[in-house]
């Protein structure tokens, strides 16, 4: 369910929080009038104004421990492919050192797991946390071209470790990549989250405004914040498909950079 919200398309998760906010602000007002009389609200106004002044400062800080957390795994994830497509460039680039034929065919090689990479394994982690087959494939053949080259002088040598650490970080990079499509908010943080935004929304109700129109309107603009941020939430917790999304222009940048030389 939360990999389906988390995969619509842009801002329309924020839409449907929207109308959800709105619908349980009306559906509050509803329930209090029709079960709680006017002269239990005036006595109870003072109270509720320090508890949802309380709730809500709770329920700040937590939200943005949260926000802050998922940004940080969007930060994490965008590092990765910019280390990623940085090792491949150096493959490309030390590979001129080796003998050839080998180091033209790991140059193509290097290009094809780029573009693999970029067209098929990025965008199936928008709905996957697991990358396609196919750009494993291509991992392996490059690493298969790379063992069939044997450097004999000193300075082939030298290309050949520095390619070797530069597929190792390639690798590493993979698998921290495909880590970061995991969802990292757990599921009973965000309920709880849910039903803290709810209690607010409660509490919010009971105060007393002695005008309709402006109450309901406090509540929807309370109601916004709170199913917005969670909107907001959801769409960090994915960061190859939310609205802030990890973006795959360094590798595209490699793949530009070879097909001019």
């Amino acid at each position: 369910m939360l990999r389906w919200l988390g995969t619509l398309p842009d801002g329309v998760v924020f839409i449907l929080f929207g109308v959800v906010a709105v619908g349980l602000t009306l559906g509050f007002d509803l329930v209090m009038r029709r079960f709680v009389k006017p002269e239990t609200r005036q006595r109870a106004n003072s109270t509720a104004s320090v508890t949802l002044q309380v709730t809500a400062t709770i329920y700040a800080i937590l939200m943005a421990f949260v926000i802050v957390d998922a940004y940080s795994s969007i930060g994490s994830a965008q590092s990765e492919v910019s280390s990623k497509a940085a090792s491949l460039a150096i493959i490309s680039e030390s590979s001129r050192g080796l003998p050839e034929p080998g180091a033209a065919e790991l140059r193509e090689s290097a290009v094809a797991y780029a573009k693999a990479v970029v067209e098929r394994g990025l965008p199936h982690l928008e709905s996957s946390d697991e990358l396609s087959l196919g750009v494993d494939d291509e991992l392996e053949t490059m690493f298969r071209r790379f063992r069939a080259i044997e450097p004999t002088s000193e300075p082939e040598k030298a290309s050949y470790s520095s390619v070797s650490r530069a597929l190792d970080a390639v690798v590493a990079t993979r698998a921290k990549i495909v880590d970061a499509a995991l969802p990292t908010i757990p599921g009973p943080l965000l309920l709880l989250l849910v039903v803290i935004g709810l209690v607010v929304m409660a509490v919010a109700t009971l105060l007393d405004t002695q005008h309709r129109g402006s109450h309901l309107f406090m509540l929807s603009a309370l109601a916004l914040v709170i199913w917005f941020t969670l909107a907001l939430v959801v769409s960090l917790d994915y960061p190859f498909s939310g609205l802030i999304r990890v973006t795959d222009a360094p590798i595209r940048e490699f793949i530009d950079f070879r097909a001019a030389r």
